[in-house]
């Protein structure tokens, strides 16, 4: 007991001073003589998260004490990791990759504190992560720091696993039938545009909504709106099963929209799937999502879509997702993070705009979208098309109760 307090007065005395000696050992020492949940000794290791070379060593002696089982020490964290910016300047240790002064080194140094307060975040067991989510959502609605949103946002991925995001993969009992799987040139994550004027989809959005949306009940444009970002939508069109089936119906009838979507995976998408084939086949045969899916993602909210993956809701491996935003990423700030091969982990925002589609693999590659923290309306288009024979279009999973339908495009 003694020695203990005695180390944590030591630590409480060095905390943050630039000419504070390493206290690696101290901070390893006082884990061994603590109980598990020491507040006490929990609260004196805390902020050397923001230290080097002491960072390393405090986060797994907080994961000693047990710490991420307290919901005030993880809520510490948290806003160690919102104040991310001020709290590491306050700190004048040296960063363990380049070996600089953090004066030297400011961003680098910033990125491994942060990216070591989402490593300790990441280990809060299942009964409270559902209480680290909200933290974490909270912070972002009020994160003007993009290095800090970001790491939220990677935080967010993490957390979001069985339970709380990805649930178990529904089991294949039926197979498709496919001459190979798709080659891994195929899987890899890439960007393709298409000329903003010839493919009207915004415009015949914004038609679709100034209709749709008082109609069914969805939203309305203000008398002064202009932009797409303006439209008013309801919380339900983006959380409500049933609102999104009726949206879905009205996507399926907005005639013109569609025509303009045909127009776009026959002349640029397609055809770019083709040249990714190669030349050595004179034809093949895509078979595209029809109707896409249009999704409409209201703002400001806490709701946000859970990691998975489309194998769950029995997407085939021979099949390429698409996804492009029709609202202004600078207005949103919000957009699909995805990780770049299958348990990767390495959570990404898909940095596109109007007039560019990114192209993943999300049939395996898990994907999410975070909340719309803005005041602006975000809306996007998603689809998927099968590659050639690669892809069985006879197949379906048993126990999936919505396929999305296709039709063929032979390039």
């Amino acid at each position: 007991g003694a020695l203990a307090e005695a180390l944590r007065a030591a630590l409480a005395e060095r905390a943050g001073p630039r000419e504070a000696p390493d206290c690696r050992a101290l901070i390893e020492r006082l884990a061994r003589l603590s109980d598990d949940g020491d507040q006490q000794s929990i609260a004196a290791i805390v902020p050397f998260l923001r230290q080097w070379p002491e960072g390393p060593a405090a986060c797994l002696a907080l994961k000693q004490l047990r710490a991420n089982l307290h919901r005030w020490a993880v809520a510490e964290v948290v806003r160690l990791l919102e104040q991310g910016d001020d709290e590491w300047g306050k700190s004048g240790r040296t960063s363990p990759l380049s070996g600089e002064s953090q004066a030297e080194a400011p961003q680098q140094g910033r990125e491994e504190f942060l990216e070591l307060l989402c490593g300790f975040l990441e280990t809060v067991p299942e009964e409270g992560r559902g209480d680290a989510i909200a933290e974490l959502t909270a912070v972002l609605g009020r994160a003007q720091s993009r290095c800090v949103r970001e790491s939220v946002l990677r935080c967010l991925a993490r957390l979001c696993r069985c339970g709380h995001g990805e649930r178990e993969a529904l089991p294949v009992a039926n197979a498709p039938v496919v001459v190979a799987e798709l080659p891994a040139h195929l899987r890899q994550e890439s960007t393709l545009t298409f000329d903003p004027e010839r493919y009207s989809l915004r415009q015949e959005v914004v038609k679709l909504l100034d209709s749709a949306g008082p109609n069914v009940g969805f939203g309305q444009f203000d008398a002064q709106a202009e932009h797409l970002e303006q439209f008013h939508a309801k919380e339900s069109v983006f959380s409500s099963f049933r609102y999104e089936k009726r949206w879905r119906q009205c996507v399926l009838q907005a005639e013109d929209f569609l025509a303009v979507y045909e127009r776009l995976v026959q002349e640029v998408v397609c055809p770019h799937l083709k040249a990714k084939l190669g030349s050595s086949q004179t034809t093949a045969s895509f078979f595209y999502q029809f109707p896409p899916t249009l999704r409409l993602q209201p703002g400001p909210s806490t709701r946000s879509r859970r990691v998975h993956r489309d194998a769950e809701y029995g997407h085939q491996v021979g099949e390429v997702n698409f996804w492009m935003p029709l609202t202004d990423y600078s207005k949103t700030r919000t957009t699909l993070w995805a990780e770049s091969r299958p348990d990767a982990g390495d959570f990404h925002p898909l940095e596109v705009d109007y007039g560019s589609i990114a192209m993943f693999h999300g049939t395996l590659c898990r994907h999410s979208v975070p909340p719309n923290t803005t005041s602006c309306t975000r809306v996007s288009l998603d689809f998927r098309i099968g590659v050639d024979a690669f892809f069985d279009p006879a197949w379906t999973l048993r126990g999936v109760d919505h396929t999305h339908g296709r039709r063929t495009c032979v390039v």
